[in-house]
């Protein structure tokens, strides 16, 4: 029994070792290319974080992102569909490991959005049904 609580405390010394070091070891660029290459995906559209990139992994999983845009619909021009100054995200990091993305905070500092319908009366933030076919 002595031995199995061992284990059990050097496994979540080292998960906390992980969770406080992971900063560290994953620098912001490479979180700053997922975040928009899986966005993009999910969105179906170009995300930019021109930006600095700031994040934490816990508690909670936390996002601090300079100077974010989402692109328009293709057609729809030049113009970004949304801008952000800055965008802070806290997500609850146990819903993500179970496959879902639950929003604690979502904070838009300067939002400028560029909302349009197009003569067949699509809206640009109309995203298709969520398969990034938007």
């Amino acid at each position: 029994m002595r031995k199995l609580l061992t284990w059990l405390f050097v496994i979540v010394i080292l998960v906390v070792a992980v969770i406080v070091a992971a900063p560290f070891l994953l620098p912001a660029s490479f979180v700053k290319d997922q975040v928009q290459t899986l966005a993009g995906q999910a969105l179906g559209r170009e995300l930019r974080i021109d930006g600095d990139l700031d994040y934490t992994l816990w508690p909670p999983l936390t996002l601090h992102a300079g100077k974010v845009a989402l692109a328009n619909r293709e057609g729809e021009g030049e113009r970004d569909m949304l801008a952000f100054e800055q965008l802070d995200l806290q997500v609850d990091a146990l819903a993500y490991l179970d496959g879902r993305v639950d929003v604690a905070v979502l904070r838009l500092v300067q939002p400028v959005a560029h909302l349009s319908i197009d003569e067949n009366g699509v809206a640009n933030w109309d995203f298709g049904d969520g398969d990034g076919d938007g």
